[in-house]
């Protein structure tokens, strides 16, 4: 017991610092904790407005390449329209013109007006000459040659058959040279040029 006696006297200044030390474990705790849980709101504090701010950015981000695709996409399927659209106005224009050449021909082999215009316009434009020979299909030789006449009474008119001319073309001699008077020619100028609008 001697020696218990020996360390007594200091036993009351080591429970004050036991004392003292838990006290300052649980206030040092006490702290940590009310640090964490403030750490913890400004966390999620934090995270939420970080949140919102990616959300915010990845939604302009979203949509502005959201646009650039669409417009990109637009851009692609504009130039496609238009591409089709020369097409088929070509296409309508050859359709066109294919049944226009159909009407024409088959008005061609009954109608001879348009020989005799053409010729007498050549006529006009060749007052020296005062004879004509054309070259005509057989089945508008005789029209023709009473149209012409009938038109250009001043001139001596010698109209031919040839199996070689089809209906609604001619060949036209003078003493100037030959001139093939042919709509086909015509036509396909025509064609030609509205292709080229």
């Amino acid at each position: 017991m001697e020696i218990l006696a020996h360390y007594r006297p200091y036993e009351s200044e080591s429970t004050q610092l036991i004392s003292s030390a838990r006290a300052l474990h649980a206030s040092a705790r006490s702290n940590a904790l009310e640090l964490l849980k403030k750490t913890k709101k400004a966390s999620l504090r934090y995270k939420k407005i970080i949140y919102q701010q990616t959300r915010k950015k990845a939604y302009w981000e979203g949509r502005q390449a959201g646009l650039e695709a669409a417009q990109a996409e637009s851009l692609k399927l504009h130039k496609r329209f238009e591409e089709i659209l020369e097409d088929t106005k070509k296409d309508c224009i050859n359709l066109a013109c294919k049944v226009a050449k159909e009407i024409i021909q088959k008005e061609l082999d009954t109608q001879t007006s348009w020989i005799s215009k053409q010729v007498a316009s050549l006529m006009d434009a060749m007052p020296h000459s005062k004879t004509l020979s054309i070259l005509v299909t057989r089945s508008h030789a005789e029209k023709i040659k009473r149209e012409l006449e009938q038109k250009l009474p001043m001139l001596k008119i010698s109209v031919e058959e040839s199996d070689e001319v089809m209906p609604g073309n001619a060949l036209v001699r003078t003493a100037a040279g030959s001139i093939e008077l042919n709509w086909e020619s015509h036509f396909r100028l025509l064609q030609e040029k509205l292709q080229n609008q």
